[in-house]
């Protein structure tokens, strides 16, 4: 009778830990998915690598025009947020930093209502590669 008990409590412990096997190893084909990938980091980050100068006078001596880039920046409805410059001027960076640019001067920033937007502002800039 003992040595049946001992071999009940013996199968017990076996089928419980097959048990938590079983479950642990169940979660090990659990995908995780994100929707950042290496472009969406690097588009993210690439205002930081184009620099802002005040004029053409301020630019390196150094320096390639590559040509013109502009940013808008949108207010679709009345409730969203009011459209920016400071929006407006990091779409133009964006542009910039995407035609291999590393340095922008900016040209100007003109409002407009448009059907799509309440407030559109559109920000212009001469965009240059720099050598430092």
């Amino acid at each position: 009778m003992i040595y049946i008990n001992k071999i009940k409590k013996q199968l017990l412990t076996v089928v419980t830990l097959l048990c938590i096997f079983l479950l642990l190893s169940s979660c090990t084909n659990y995908t995780f998915s994100t929707n950042i990938d290496k472009q969406n980091f690097t588009n993210y980050f690439a205002v930081g690598a184009v620099t802002v100068y005040k004029s053409d006078a301020q630019l390196p001596a150094f320096k390639n025009y590559i040509g013109m880039v502009d940013g808008e920046a949108c207010q679709a409805k009345q409730n969203d947020a009011p459209a920016t410059k400071s929006d407006a001027r990091t779409a133009a960076r964006k542009k910039a930093y995407k035609i291999k640019a590393n340095a922008v001067v900016f040209t100007g920033c003109a409002t407009s209502q448009t059907k799509q937007c309440q407030q559109l502002i559109i920000c212009y800039a001469k965009a240059y590669h720099v050598k430092n």
